[in-house]
């Protein structure tokens, strides 16, 4: 049903299911305990969509405000679970890892503890949840340029990511840095820089007046000015390089920038790099 499948069972509280066939023909009432079995009939209604809905919880009080609401439409991991409880309790549906709209809130400050509520929206052929979910088993996506460093590093829009902790009005998340030994960054930024769905990547604009350099060595040191202070360094893979664009030189450093999953504006000494002739960019 609409990259759903609801559980029909009895839950700790109550799960409200309904559905419509030929948008209004049927709906099915409260699940409630000792109620047929785990689910009750009733004839009528006007929903034109299945809805499964988690009771009121026993849940954290550490989480997000009402006002942090992270949403998109993309396919969920298949068999991902959705439960009548922050912990422990019920199934009341697993995902199908079709196309969803979805809406995260209710996060916990520790997203290992406890699961957050999960929305799904009103739409034709599909079914509306409510329910608690693992944070890790929905996709979660930069919205935005997130900065890990003052303005030399950030994080691109539209990277994967993962959420470490959240406070009332933002989140942490941690990024994989791709062609590195194993490095990650972090970085905290309010919840309306993040989705569930993965957004159009923004493309880099560079200077005219300038050339390609690629990196000599395996560690490559960023600065915030020509010898100035250090603020990053990125661990290469063996074999691996980083491209950057050069559009200028003093005192023996070079400004560079790039735009891949993490964005770099800083100066990197001459000496590390490899300038590349045109058109072998």
């Amino acid at each position: 049903m609409g990259g759903v499948d609801v559980v029909y069972r009895h839950a700790q509280g109550r799960a409200k299911v309904e559905t419509n066939m030929n948008r209004g023909l049927l709906a099915l009432g409260w699940l409630c305990a000792g109620l047929f079995a785990g689910f009750g009939i009733s004839s009528g209604g006007t929903s034109a969509v299945s809805e499964a809905s988690a009771a009121e919880p026993l849940g954290p009080k550490d989480v997000t405000a009402r006002s942090c609401l992270i949403k998109g439409t993309y396919p969920p991991a298949k068999g991902t679970k959705v439960f009548d409880q922050t912990t422990g309790g019920e199934l009341i549906a697993t995902l199908t890892g079709a196309y969803l709209p979805m809406a995260l809130s209710e996060i916990p400050f520790d997203p290992t503890t406890y699961r957050a509520r999960l929305s799904t929206s009103v739409g034709s052929g599909s079914v509306r949840i409510e329910g608690y979910v693992n944070v890790a088993d929905l996709p979660l996506y930069t919205a935005q340029d997130l900065s890990v460093q003052g303005a030399t590093v950030w994080i691109s829009s539209a990277q994967k990511v993962k959420l470490v902790r959240a406070t009332k009005n933002a989140l942490t998340v941690e990024l994989a840095v791709g062609g590195t030994l194993k490095q990650t960054v972090r970085a905290t930024a309010p919840c309306e820089a993040f989705s569930l769905a993965k957004g159009a990547p923004t493309p880099i604009e560079l200077s005219p007046k300038g050339r390609s350099y690629m990196t000599k060595k395996q560690k490559v040191d960023l600065y915030e000015q020509p010898n100035g202070n250090l603020v990053f360094s990125l661990n290469m893979m063996e074999g691996t390089g980083q491209l950057f664009w050069g559009d200028k030189i003093r005192q023996g450093f070079v400004h560079v920038v790039s735009r891949n999953d993490l964005i770099i504006d800083a100066w990197v000494p001459l000496k590390d790099l490899d300038p590349l002739k045109k058109g072998e960019m």
